[in-house]
C-alpha cells in the first residue's frame, strides 16, 4: 500500500512523523486547503502587474509581482531556464529562472503562478523579466478557482 503522507526530511534512518498523529492534522489541512482554493481567488488584482503594464514602468529595477501562465519551458544551459509566460493581458513574455532554486518539477508547462518580486531586464530588446534572489513562486492546483 502507497504511503499518502511522508516526511518532510530524513535524517539518517529515522524521522520524526507519526503516522497516527501527524497524518490525521496533515489530511484535514489537505481538505481544507482543496475547499479554501477551490471556492476563494486568493489572489486580489491589486497585488500583481500584468504583462501589459511592465512597459510603462519608470525605473527598471522596480520589484513587482505576476500571476502567469507557463507557455512553454525551455533549458537555456545547465544553470538557468527560460520560461515563455503569458497573462490575461494577452502579452508574450520570457522569463530567466535559475534552475537550482526552480527546478524543472517546480514550473511546468501550463501551470498557474504568482511570482513574488520579479524585475524587467533592463538591457534586453526582447520583453525579458529576470528573478531576484528573494524571489518566491505560488503554483496553482488545477482545482484553485484562479485557474
Amino acid at each position: 500500500m502507497k504511503k499518502r503522507v511522508h516526511p518532510y526530511r530524513f535524517s539518517g534512518k529515522n524521522y520524526s512523523f507519526d503516522q497516527s498523529n501527524d497524518g490525521s492534522t496533515l489530511e484535514n489541512i489537505r481538505r481544507w486547503s482543496l475547499d479554501y482554493f477551490a471556492n476563494n481567488s486568493v489572489i486580489n488584482r491589486s497585488n500583481y502587474h500584468k504583462l501589459k503594464e511592465l512597459h510603462q514602468l519608470e525605473d527598471p529595477k522596480k520589484e513587482f509581482d505576476l500571476l502567469v501562465k507557463i507557455i512553454k519551458v525551455f533549458e537555456k544551459d545547465e544553470h538557468t531556464l527560460e520560461l515563455r509566460i503569458k497573462d490575461i493581458s494577452n502579452e508574450l513574455w520570457f522569463m530567466t529562472v535559475q534552475k537550482l532554486k526552480f527546478a524543472n518539477h517546480q514550473v511546468r508547462q501550463g501551470d498557474i503562478v504568482r511570482f513574488r518580486s520579479v524585475v524587467r531586464a533592463p538591457t534586453s530588446e526582447r520583453n525579458v523579466i529576470d528573478c531576484k534572489n528573494i524571489t518566491n513562486i505560488l503554483k496553482f492546483q488545477p482545482s484553485a478557482k484562479i485557474v
